[in-house]
């Protein structure tokens, strides 16, 4: 790493040096014969800045050989910026290791979720309402697999520990999800369960066991609101819903609500940051944006696959630049403008980019930092893309891509570290591992 940092050092020392002239505009000066010109306020780039400077309104522009020498660094500073641009790449792959792999369950890992990193300040009236407890803890971990298991891992211990083992479910969880307060853990498995967790104890325990009067459906994916409510997709395509504020320590939520949105497997689920919609996506290439209350199952529908669409994520921002992006096992991930919902009368979201390539693979997960700047894609070509969306009315860049997991990608999630502010990345794989990234660059 030493010669690394030592062409750092030289590149950088190079760039500010070029910076520093910048300021210098409309200036020429001589030493030993030789003219050295510096470009005036029109945007032009330095030649050189070695001798004493005296004023110059413009550069002479009959001077034949100041403009060979002005193109001759021009090309030398954008060779510059190559290098340090290229060395900047090279620093961040050679830092984009993980710093840790959590070794513990015996099967592919399914599903990932986190205590959020603050909540709204309306409180949850139902069962789990208290304050404390597991879900206090910000740097807390949970994780399903296969292997029917849900882990709680700390991630404060160097490496993080295991705390705790759930093994209610009979078949492995593939949707885990924390409500806004980080008071309850929800579940859901093709055990044909939710099962409700407290987690304002310090272990975490079973508030309900929510089921379908049916022995074929089950749940593969959740959403909750700050209220209580909690909606559910089904793996023949409908929307479930339970009011869980209803709920006593002897009677369990019934479902409310039930509603026929796809006709294939509900395979990502979310709510809009004002609650308002709930969006689901599907295996049969469907996306449906369905307006709560609203008696029609599914407001308007968003075309823009050809496969199964199995993750959804969003950006937490004002609503004229509130963003959707899925991915499809088609191997392409599309970014949604979802400002039309928000008109007086809501209108259809519109795709504004299409990035059909993404990966070589089926995208199975994606996840959106907390500063809306990067979002991460998990596939079955064993990488995690890590993108620029920091211009959120342009194409996402890919930065690079993270390669460590041996399998499938099946699951990320942002984890607080530290303050609030703070977060890493942790990527649940087939390889039966998970492991957390930093996010330096």
């Amino acid at each position: 790493m030493l010669w690394l940092w030592v062409k750092a050092t030289w590149l950088m020392s190079l760039l500010v040096m070029l910076r520093a002239t910048r300021g210098n505009r409309g200036k020429i000066g001589a030493q030993g014969g030789n003219l050295v010109v510096m470009p005036p306020e029109d945007g032009r780039v330095l030649l050189d800045h070695r001798d004493v400077l005296v004023e110059l309104s413009r550069t002479p522009d009959s001077f034949p050989e100041l403009q060979a020498k002005q193109s001759a660094l021009l090309a030398r500073r954008s060779l510059l910026m190559d290098k340090v641009n290229r060395f900047n790449e090279r620093v961040c792959r050679s830092l984009s290791e993980p710093t840790n792999t959590l070794l513990g369950h015996t099967g592919p890992v399914l599903a990932l979720a986190s205590p959020h990193a603050s909540f709204d300040s309306r409180t949850f009236a139902g069962p789990g309402a208290g304050v404390g407890g597991i879900g206090s803890r910000s740097q807390i971990l949970f994780s399903s697999s296969i292997d029917r298991d849900i882990r709680v891992w700390d991630l404060s211990q160097t490496p993080p520990v295991s705390l705790y083992t759930l093994p209610e479910h009979r078949q492995g969880p593939s949707e885990l999800i924390v409500n806004h307060n980080n008071t309850l853990l929800i579940s859901c498995s093709a055990d044909q369960k939710v099962i409700v967790w407290d987690l304002t104890a310090n272990v975490p325990t079973v508030l309900y066991t929510l089921t379908l009067e049916s022995d074929t459906v089950y749940m593969a994916s959740l959403a909750v609101t700050q209220e209580g409510m909690l909606f559910a997709g089904a793996s023949n395509g409908s929307i479930v819903c339970w009011d869980l504020r209803t709920g006593t320590p002897t009677a369990t939520p019934l479902p409310m609500t039930l509603w026929n949105a796809h006709t294939a497997l509900v395979g990502a689920m979310l709510l809009t940051p004002d609650e308002r919609f709930v969006v689901s996506s599907a295996h049969d290439g469907s996306i449906c944006v369905g307006e709560i209350g609203n008696a029609t199952p599914c407001k308007f529908y968003l075309s823009g696959h050809t496969e199964a669409v199995i993750a959804l994520a969003q950006t937490q921002t004002a609503q004229e630049t509130h963003r959707l992006f899925s991915g499809s096992n088609d191997h392409s991930i599309v970014m949604w403008d979802m400002s039309p919902l928000y008109q007086v009368t809501p209108q259809t979201p519109t795709q504004l980019h299409s990035l059909p390539s993404a990966h070589n693979n089926q995208i199975i997960a994606l996840a959106i930092t907390l500063d809306n700047t990067r979002l991460f894609s998990g596939s079955q070509d064993k990488t995690i893309g890590v993108w620029d969306i920091s211009d959120l009315t342009a194409k996402p860049k890919l930065l690079h891509q993270l390669q460590g997991h041996a399998h499938y990608v099946r699951s990320l999630s942002l984890c607080n570290v530290g303050d609030a502010n703070t977060q890493m990345l942790c990527s649940g794989s087939y390889d039966d591992t998970i492991k957390a990234w930093p996010l330096l660059c």
